[in-house]
């Protein structure tokens, strides 16, 4: 319960967080993906769930939360058969995004898509993660909800503000100075 709980917490971290996997990633390992918001592997990388063939189950998500990500027939093919897969196999069936040609090539995407996300308001980012989380398996009215609430909370914090006030800094590429509550009249 422990191990679940933690990687729920990490789950809704409000970061993004990004796995590069170089090497075998079973069991707990393969789990632990469910944590991320995207995932990079290299060819050395291997993915499954052995634990039926030790007579437990993945019990750290991998039976309650990786039919999210890659479909319940995935999820039963590797829990229930322990079968290991290569990087290719895991992208065709979701369990990570992008391929790799090596580690170092797999760790320059990952800093490429880190230095995206640290020009962005760290506000709207946590927002947009917690709604676009809450919003799995949720009834349409529920997900629209939730994102009229993320919306509001980036307006409230002012990070809506500074963004309009930067549009012009951003357009050339800059970074506005978030976090600086820049509150406009709704006609400015």
């Amino acid at each position: 319960r422990y191990q679940r709980d933690v990687l729920v917490r990490l789950r809704k971290a409000p970061i993004f967080h990004i796995c590069l996997i170089s090497g075998v990633a079973l069991g707990w390992g393969t789990e632990f993906l469910i944590t991320a918001d995207y995932k990079i592997a290299t060819p050395k990388a291997s993915f499954g769930l052995p634990e039926t063939g030790l007579g437990i189950l993945p019990g750290a998500g991998g039976t309650s939360e990786l039919q999210s990500l890659i479909g319940l027939p995935h999820t039963l093919r590797l829990g229930m058969t322990g079968e290991r897969i290569t990087s290719d196999e895991a992208r065709r069936i979701g369990l990570v995004q992008e391929c790799s040609v090596d580690f170092d090539a797999g760790f320059a995407r990952a800093v490429e898509l880190c230095k995206m996300v640290e020009k962005k308001s760290p506000s709207a980012i946590a927002a947009f993660k917690a709604a676009s989380l809450s919003a799995v398996g949720a009834s349409e009215r529920t997900r629209m909800e939730a994102e009229a609430r993320a919306y509001e909370h980036c307006v409230d914090t002012g990070e809506a503000a500074v963004g309009r006030a930067s549009f012009q800094i951003i357009r050339e590429g800059g970074v506005p100075k978030w976090g600086q509550r820049t509150l406009h009249s709704p006609s400015s």
